[in-house]
């Protein structure tokens, strides 16, 4: 009886250590995009750090080409085996593919911008909070990407 007891205290041990093992997908569906060309270029973050713009603290990143894409169509990308916790999503539509959001002189983007909830700001990008969401299993969301007139 104590081996099995010391087996029993070994496996969950090692379960709260690594976890309960679950993981879960997200679904990013994007709607709005002006035209087929260029790459949508699209973060996952998991905190602040680096939100919305600096793709390089995010947790995860895609880069779809809108080339081969039909025009008008959405666009779906798929992040998986994620841990479930809290997230943000934030995208742009690199129309020129240069790898950098184009702004004007006041800083208001040139190019098509969105991020998870929809929430947006008058002048530029949303913080963190407003944008972020609860990943619980798979998950689906839609982003519209908007463009300044």
């Amino acid at each position: 009886m104590t081996g099995m007891k010391s087996c029993v205290l070994t496996a969950l041990l090692l379960l709260a250590l690594t976890g309960s093992g679950q993981t879960a997908e997200l679904t990013v569906i994007v709607s709005g995009l002006r035209s087929g060309s260029g790459i949508l270029r699209v973060a996952l973050f998991e905190s602040a750090k680096g939100f919305p713009g600096d793709a390089t603290r995010a947790l995860a990143r895609q880069a779809l080409d809108l080339t081969a894409h039909p025009k008008g169509q959405p666009v779906t990308l798929i992040f998986k085996n994620l841990p479930e916790k809290k997230y943000a999503v934030s995208l742009f539509h690199d129309e020129d593919g240069d790898g950098k959001l184009k702004t004007s002189w006041l800083g208001k983007p040139r190019e098509g911008i969105g991020t998870s909830n929809n929430h947006t700001r008058r002048l530029g990008w949303p913080e963190f909070e407003p944008a972020s969401f609860e990943l619980r299993g798979s998950q689906t969301i839609s982003v519209v990407v908007s463009y300044e007139p």
